[in-house]
């Protein structure tokens, strides 16, 4: 999953940036973990503030037991993580709508999600080549100095470009692998929801406001 999420992130990038601009609350799975354990920080502050016992926070536990698989290197069990999403997403904050960033990544996490009535209005598939994907990443390369990465496309130092090394997640064949399991395991998961939610919008014209006025067109159908 790890590999396929960063060949996504292409493709998320754009997504989020547009439908951000409809005003929906973004929601990840990171953010999700972080915000029940923030809610019960405040709430122990609160509770010694006002001399009283702390109340339970719905969901702080579930969040404790996401948090712990990830420092362990460990998939979040898709059960969880949907339980967690089907509390998050009934804060007042989400009332208005969300956009679910970057999950589910396959059919599990998606079935999960349909058992606890966690269901999109509508699934927005941005769509960009194989070919557009596999050029972005094969051109990275990173900075053993200081980390960062380049496109070897774009203008750099000289001086830079002489220490940039490719990594071996962004090779050819590493990086084909990665967008062919992507491709299976999302097609796994769309398969789950009904098909009249999914809506696709063509990303390769990196035009975000082609993106959004598609984007608007989906969310104002009945």
């Amino acid at each position: 999953q790890g590999g396929a999420h960063a060949v996504n992130a292409q493709t998320r990038a754009r997504g989020v940036q547009v439908v951000g601009a409809l005003g929906l609350r973004q929601i990840n799975t990171v953010g999700v973990v972080r915000w029940f354990q923030s809610a019960r920080k405040q709430e122990l502050k609160a509770a010694e503030d006002e001399g009283r016992e702390p109340r339970d926070v719905p969901g702080a536990k579930l969040a404790d037991q996401a948090s712990a698989c990830s420092m362990n290197g460990e998939s979040i069990p898709a059960d969880t993580m949907a339980e967690l999403l089907q509390l998050r997403l009934a804060e007042s904050d989400c009332a208005d709508g969300w956009i679910l960033d970057g999950y589910p990544r396959d059919e599990n996490q998606a079935k999960e999600m349909l058992a606890r009535t966690v269901v999109p209005s509508k699934i927005i598939v941005v769509k960009l080549p194989d070919q557009v994907l596999l050029d972005n990443q094969c051109h990275r390369r990173i900075d053993p100095q200081d980390s960062q990465i380049y496109d070897i496309r774009d203008e750099i130092d000289e001086d830079v470009k002489q220490r940039l090394v490719l990594r071996e997640q962004d090779q050819e064949e590493v990086v084909k692998a990665k967008i062919e399991q992507y491709a299976v395991s999302t097609r796994g998961m769309i398969s789950v929801f009904d098909q009249s939610l999914v809506v696709e919008v063509d990303g390769s014209s990196q035009d975000p406001v082609k993106m959004l006025e598609q984007v608007q067109a989906a969310l104002d159908e009945k």
